[in-house]
């Protein structure tokens, strides 16, 4: 909706001061580029925290099973069979 009413005001603009249409609207797309550039970027740099942040929920789970599972199993049998 704020690109649109740029637009319009660019054209308003280019009308009331009589200057050309095509330079306003060369420079306006140009300045549209460079903002869907600076989003696409913006959402490039927010990327790394959230696959960091699936990444550690997916994998230190698994792996505390893996290193801890087996020392825990083996305190179990251990208390099991010491009986008080």
């Amino acid at each position: 909706v704020v690109d649109v009413a740029s637009f319009t005001t660019v054209l308003i603009q280019s009308a009331s001061f009589g200057t050309s249409i095509a330079d306003a609207l060369r420079v306006f797309s140009s300045e549209m580029r460079d903002k869907r550039v600076m989003r696409a970027e913006e959402k490039a740099n927010t990327l790394p925290t959230k696959m960091t942040l699936a990444t550690m929920m997916l994998t230190v789970p698994p792996l505390l099973i893996i290193l801890i599972g087996p020392s825990v199993y083996q305190v179990y049998v251990t208390l099991k069979d010491i009986s008080f």
